[in-house]
Parts: structure tokens; sequence; C-alpha cells
């Protein structure tokens, strides 16, 4: 099962399931704390060593980058 962004292009990738929970997460962090989530707080979260969390926020951060660029256009 892959997750869909309202408004972005088909062509754009689908998130998985894991980046889908990556991205809730610090969408909903975000909301409640007016400031995105350190890398220990995901970490603490998703119960993960810190590389990891590393590279997941890293892939993220790339594909809302390139999905928002998408919508502009």
């Amino acid at each position: 099962m892959s997750l869909r962004v309202a408004g972005v292009s088909p062509s754009t990738k689908p998130f998985t399931p894991t980046q889908g929970q990556y991205l809730a997460f610090i969408h909903l962090y975000t909301r409640l704390h007016r400031k995105p989530p350190a890398e220990t707080d995901m970490q603490e979260y998703f119960r993960v060593s810190p590389p990891s969390v590393h590279r997941k926020r890293g892939a993220e951060a790339l594909q809302i980058v390139c999905a928002q660029s998408c919508e502009r256009r």
C-alpha cells in the first residue's frame, strides 16, 4: 500500500507506509509544538537508531521539497 499527497502529480513517486508514518509524525509534532521534531524525538518515538532516523529524515525532506516544487508549477 502506498500513500499519495493531494495535489501532486501521479508521476511523483508515492510514499511508502514507513515514509508516510514519518511524515505524519513530523506534521503533527510541528503542529503541536510549533517547531519540527529533533532527530532524537523521532528516534525515541520510532525506537530506531540515530543513523536510520538521519537517513529517513533526509530522504523525506527531499520528497517534500520535490512535491512542493511540483505543486507550484
